[in-house]
């Protein structure tokens, strides 16, 4: 897991994203590279997205 987390928190660091929908497709190819992974999800949620909403949501899985 400190492995996968890491990546991605440098993944994230040094990118820009104007979509959640990229980001979290990224996030999940960078967690399915991993050989060991068979199997995730991804969650991005941005708070206050939107100005009636509390936040906006995606979720992504993936499998081999």
């Amino acid at each position: 897991y400190r492995t996968i987390t890491k990546a991605i928190i440098r993944h994230v660091e040094q990118n820009r994203f104007a979509l959640l929908e990229r980001l979290t497709q990224e996030l999940l190819d960078l967690v399915m590279a991993h050989p060991a992974v068979r199997y995730a999800e991804v969650e991005v949620d941005k708070p206050h997205a939107l100005r009636f909403a509390d936040s906006v949501s995606i979720t992504l899985a993936g499998q081999r």
